[in-house]
C-alpha cells in the first residue's frame, strides 16, 4: 500500500522542480517569457487556433486580458513594449471604429515561429531521452493532472464532478 504522505511529499517537490527548470518555451531575442506568450496567443487568436476568439483582424486588449488571466493595464504596457520594438501593431476594428485591436507584425509572427521552432527541439529531445514509447505513456497522465488543475481552478465547464468527466474520458477511450 502507497503512503499518501510520501506520495504527497514526492508530488509536491516534483512539481516546485519543475517551477525551477527550464521546461517551458525558451526566450527568442530580446522578448520576455510574458512578451513570447502575448505573441504566441495573438498568432493563434489570428491563426484561428484559440476557443472563442478568432480574428485576422487582431485582438482587443480585453481579450488579450482574458486570455493571459492578467489585468487590461498590465497587457497595455506589454502591448506598448512590444510596438515600440516592432512586434505588433494597433489598427481601428473595421467592424467597429471605436475599437482598438493588436496585430503581429512580420517580425513579431518571426519570433513566434523561432519560438515555435526552440520549443519543438526541446519536446523532440525529451522524445529521445525519454524513447518513443516513455513518451506515449506520458501523455495520458499529463493530460488527467492538466484536466484535474483547470478543474480545480474553477475554468472548466460546469457541470460535472472532475470523475465523472474522467469516467466518461475513459468509457470514450474503449
Amino acid at each position: 500500500m502507497l503512503d499518501q504522505e510520501t506520495t504527497a511529499a514526492r508530488l509536491m517537490e516534483l512539481f516546485m522542480l519543475f517551477s525551477k527548470t527550464h521546461w517551458a518555451p525558451p526566450r527568442v531575442g530580446d522578448l520576455t517569457p510574458g512578451e513570447g506568450s502575448m505573441l504566441m496567443h495573438l498568432h493563434m487568436i489570428q491563426a484561428g487556433h484559440c476557443h472563442g476568439i478568432h480574428s485576422v483582424h487582431g485582438a482587443r486588449v480585453k481579450e488579450i486580458s482574458r486570455m493571459l488571466r492578467v489585468a487590461p493595464p498590465s497587457v497595455t504596457q506589454q502591448v506598448n513594449a512590444l510596438e515600440t520594438r516592432g512586434y505588433l501593431v494597433r489598427q481601428m476594428d473595421p467592424r467597429d471604429r471605436r475599437a482598438v485591436r493588436v496585430l503581429l507584425t512580420d517580425k513579431g509572427e518571426q519570433a513566434v515561429q523561432d519560438t515555435v521552432a526552440a520549443f519543438q527541439g526541446k519536446v523532440d529531445n525529451l522524445i529521445a531521452y525519454l524513447g518513443e514509447e516513455k513518451s506515449e505513456q506520458l501523455i495520458g497522465p499529463l493530460q488527467e493532472v492538466y484536466e484535474y488543475f483547470k478543474f480545480q481552478s474553477g475554468r472548466a465547464p460546469q457541470g460535472a464532478t472532475l470523475q465523472e468527466r474522467k469516467d466518461d474520458a475513459d468509457d470514450k477511450a474503449l
